[in-house]
Protein backbone atom coordinates (compact mmCIF):
# COMPACT_ATOMS: atom_id res chain seq x y z
CA UNK A 1 0.00 0.00 0.00
CA UNK A 2 2.67 2.66 1.04
CA UNK A 3 4.75 1.93 -2.44
CA UNK A 4 1.38 2.22 -4.37
CA UNK A 5 0.70 5.64 -2.64
CA UNK A 6 4.77 6.64 -3.47
CA UNK A 7 4.33 5.73 -7.15
CA UNK A 8 1.11 7.69 -7.32
CA UNK A 9 2.88 10.86 -5.07
CA UNK A 10 5.17 10.54 -8.10
CA UNK A 11 3.24 10.75 -11.04
CA UNK A 12 0.85 13.38 -9.38
CA UNK A 13 4.76 15.61 -8.79
CA UNK A 14 5.28 14.44 -12.72
CA UNK A 15 1.60 16.00 -13.97
CA UNK A 16 2.67 19.05 -11.86
CA UNK A 17 5.93 19.81 -13.63
CA UNK A 18 4.37 18.91 -17.27
CA UNK A 19 0.77 19.29 -16.89
CA UNK A 20 -1.15 16.43 -19.76
CA UNK A 21 -1.64 17.26 -23.42
CA UNK A 22 -3.56 15.47 -25.89
CA UNK A 23 -1.09 13.97 -28.49
CA UNK A 24 -1.85 13.73 -32.06
CA UNK A 25 -3.81 10.96 -33.21
CA UNK A 26 -2.37 8.24 -34.79
CA UNK A 27 -4.24 8.04 -38.28
CA UNK A 28 -3.01 4.11 -38.45
CA UNK A 29 -4.19 3.34 -34.82
CA UNK A 30 -7.68 5.09 -35.57
CA UNK A 31 -8.09 3.56 -39.10
CA UNK A 32 -7.07 0.18 -37.19
CA UNK A 33 -9.69 0.64 -34.46
CA UNK A 34 -12.37 1.42 -36.86
CA UNK A 35 -11.74 -1.18 -39.17
CA UNK A 36 -12.04 -3.25 -35.76
CA UNK A 37 -15.21 -2.04 -34.85
CA UNK A 38 -16.59 -1.93 -38.40
CA UNK A 39 -15.75 -5.86 -38.82
CA UNK A 40 -16.91 -6.59 -34.98
CA UNK A 41 -20.20 -4.83 -35.91
CA UNK A 42 -20.37 -7.03 -39.15
CA UNK A 43 -20.29 -10.22 -37.24
CA UNK A 44 -23.70 -8.73 -34.96
CA UNK A 45 -21.48 -8.25 -32.12
CA UNK A 46 -21.87 -4.74 -30.13
CA UNK A 47 -17.88 -4.05 -28.78
CA UNK A 48 -18.00 -2.58 -24.53
CA UNK A 49 -15.00 -0.27 -24.61
CA UNK A 50 -13.71 0.01 -20.64
CA UNK A 51 -11.62 3.17 -19.52
CA UNK A 52 -9.07 1.72 -16.83
CA UNK A 53 -9.43 2.56 -13.88
CA UNK A 54 -6.88 5.73 -12.33
CA UNK A 55 -5.62 5.59 -8.95
CA UNK A 56 -7.55 7.80 -6.98
CA UNK A 57 -4.69 11.00 -6.10
CA UNK A 58 -3.81 10.89 -9.98
CA UNK A 59 -7.23 11.04 -11.14
CA UNK A 60 -7.71 14.12 -9.13
CA UNK A 61 -4.84 15.96 -10.52
CA UNK A 62 -5.82 15.12 -13.74
CA UNK A 63 -9.29 16.64 -13.69
CA UNK A 64 -7.55 19.62 -12.30
CA UNK A 65 -6.27 20.05 -16.17
CA UNK A 66 -9.72 18.67 -17.37
CA UNK A 67 -8.12 15.24 -18.29
CA UNK A 68 -7.66 16.26 -21.76
CA UNK A 69 -6.99 12.85 -22.93
CA UNK A 70 -9.54 10.93 -21.51
CA UNK A 71 -11.53 13.74 -22.84
CA UNK A 72 -10.30 13.98 -26.47
CA UNK A 73 -11.18 10.14 -26.31
CA UNK A 74 -14.72 10.34 -25.18
CA UNK A 75 -15.01 13.25 -27.97
CA UNK A 76 -13.69 10.65 -30.48
CA UNK A 77 -15.49 8.03 -29.92
CA UNK A 78 -19.11 10.10 -29.53
CA UNK A 79 -17.82 11.05 -32.94
CA UNK A 80 -18.01 7.34 -34.31
CA UNK A 81 -21.67 6.94 -32.33
CA UNK A 82 -23.39 7.49 -35.83
CA UNK A 83 -21.70 4.78 -38.02
CA UNK A 84 -20.54 2.20 -35.24
CA UNK A 85 -22.76 0.20 -32.51
CA UNK A 86 -20.57 -0.19 -28.75
CA UNK A 87 -20.51 1.17 -26.07
CA UNK A 88 -18.60 2.70 -23.44
CA UNK A 89 -17.55 1.95 -20.02
CA UNK A 90 -15.68 4.76 -18.25
CA UNK A 91 -14.10 3.29 -14.66
CA UNK A 92 -11.62 6.04 -13.70
CA UNK A 93 -13.16 6.81 -11.31
CA UNK A 94 -13.35 3.84 -8.36
CA UNK A 95 -15.59 5.86 -6.12
CA UNK A 96 -18.14 5.03 -9.77
CA UNK A 97 -17.60 1.54 -9.32
CA UNK A 98 -17.37 0.66 -5.39
CA UNK A 99 -13.42 0.64 -5.68
CA UNK A 100 -11.11 1.12 -3.07
CA UNK A 101 -7.84 2.76 -3.26
CA UNK A 102 -6.00 -0.11 -0.97
CA UNK A 103 -7.18 -2.98 -3.27
CA UNK A 104 -3.82 -2.13 -6.43
CA UNK A 105 -1.30 -4.35 -7.52
CA UNK A 106 -0.05 -1.03 -7.99
CA UNK A 107 -0.44 2.73 -9.46
CA UNK A 108 -1.16 1.16 -12.79
CA UNK A 109 -3.41 -1.97 -11.90
CA UNK A 110 -5.74 -2.87 -9.63
CA UNK A 111 -5.80 -6.22 -8.01
CA UNK A 112 -8.76 -9.27 -8.06
CA UNK A 113 -10.78 -7.67 -5.58
CA UNK A 114 -11.42 -4.36 -7.41
CA UNK A 115 -10.95 -6.20 -10.33
CA UNK A 116 -14.03 -8.14 -9.43
CA UNK A 117 -15.75 -4.93 -8.26
CA UNK A 118 -15.06 -3.44 -11.96
CA UNK A 119 -16.37 -6.06 -14.12
CA UNK A 120 -19.36 -6.44 -11.93
CA UNK A 121 -20.15 -2.22 -12.83
CA UNK A 122 -18.89 -3.32 -16.52
CA UNK A 123 -20.87 -5.97 -17.07
CA UNK A 124 -24.10 -3.97 -15.03
CA UNK A 125 -23.42 -0.87 -17.20
CA UNK A 126 -22.76 -2.57 -20.70
CA UNK A 127 -26.53 -1.63 -22.03
CA UNK A 128 -26.73 -5.50 -22.54
CA UNK A 129 -23.78 -5.97 -24.65
CA UNK A 130 -22.45 -9.13 -22.49
CA UNK A 131 -26.00 -10.30 -21.60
Amino acid sequence: MKRVKAQAARIVAQLRQRPPNVPPLDTARVQLFEHLLAYVNGRGERPVIVFNPIYPTVLSELEKYSDPLATSSLDYLRSLRPRYDFVVVNCQDIHTWGGTDYDWANVTHVDRANMRRMLRYVVTHSDGALD
